[in-house]
């Protein structure tokens, strides 16, 4: 076939064709490019980065399988707490955080959340017009080894181990209070959707259930990797919060969060400490417990 651009047609019927016993297929994001060449990149990549749509390409595909054969592969398709609104709540916002998956959704919190957000109605319109099963998944910040770069902790832990900086800078968002949730709790709930069956889409948040500051996490990667040059502490400004319910995650799922914040934060650092000095022989970069 010809190979034009990720998410093309073609190509997709070509690999659905060719490989029949596909059972299950997860739509983590679109495909990730660098911005300044036209080749998808390898990880670590960069959140900023245009991508190009395809879930509307799978899901047609779904169709046409489900068509010809009867059958298609069970979906799951990455969604994100982004779709909430944290950015501008109001006194009768009517789904506050802790933010639940049944209560209505006003405005997203950014651009990025709206395109998740059509992403969820084309999964429910291809359930109601066409039989076409989903879950999606509304991932709170994912942190951990392999991370993304120019995304807050992935920062913070390069400065943490490569430099004797802060390792916070001086920002108005310090005080903001996001969920952050380690990978592997992830991959845990992916792993749980793959094997959740139900005869109606869902969409379910995957966090921590817990809020953190990235001040309380500067100061928690100060104690693993002591420095004298302690986190700048910016004004306190109006803090936005952005924690899940995971309450549907756990009686769906079973789900439950194994990492703590202080272990995925030493996991972390200890991966990024491996990556910048892979021979050891760097005094600041060693973590205490």
């Amino acid at each position: 076939p010809e190979y034009f651009q990720v998410g093309e047609v073609p190509i997709l019927d070509y690999i659905f064709r060719d490989h029949s016993d596909i059972t299950h297929v997860v739509h983590l994001a679109d495909a990730y490019h660098r911005g300044d060449s036209n080749i998808i990149q390898a990880v670590p990549r960069f959140k900023s980065d245009i991508k190009a749509g395809m879930i509307e390409s799978l899901l047609e595909q779904f169709r046409k399988l489900q068509d010809e054969t009867g059958r298609y592969p069970h979906f799951t398709y990455a969604s994100s707490y982004e779709v909430y609104n944290y950015f501008q709540p109001t006194a009768n916002d009517p789904n506050p955080s802790p933010f639940r998956e049944e209560l209505p959704i006003t405005t997203p919190s950014s651009l990025s959340g709206t395109s998740k957000l059509i992403d969820e109605i084309l999964a429910k319109t291809y359930f109601d017009k066409y039989g076409i099963n989903s879950v999606g998944l509304r991932f709170f910040p994912i942190y951990g080894p392999w991370g993304l770069p120019n995304t807050p902790l992935y920062d913070m832990a390069e400065r943490a181990v490569t430099t004797e900086d802060p390792i916070l800078q001086l920002l108005l968002d310090n005080d903001n209070i996001r969920d952050y949730v380690y990978i592997d709790d992830a991959v845990d709930a992916i792993m749980a959707s793959m094997q959740f069956q139900s005869r109606i889409p869902h969409v379910i948040n995957v966090g921590s259930g817990k809020g953190s500051t990235l001040t309380k996490i500067a100061n928690l990667m100060e104690k693993l990797v002591p420095r004298k040059a302690a986190t700048s502490r910016a004004e306190q400004v109006i803090e936005t919060r952005a924690i899940a319910n995971i309450t549907r995650a756990t009686k769906l799922l079973g789900y439950k969060p194994q990492v703590s914040l202080s272990e995925g934060l030493m996991n972390l650092l200890s991966w990024h400490h491996d990556r910048a000095f892979p021979y050891g022989g760097h005094n600041n970069g060693e973590l205490t417990n």
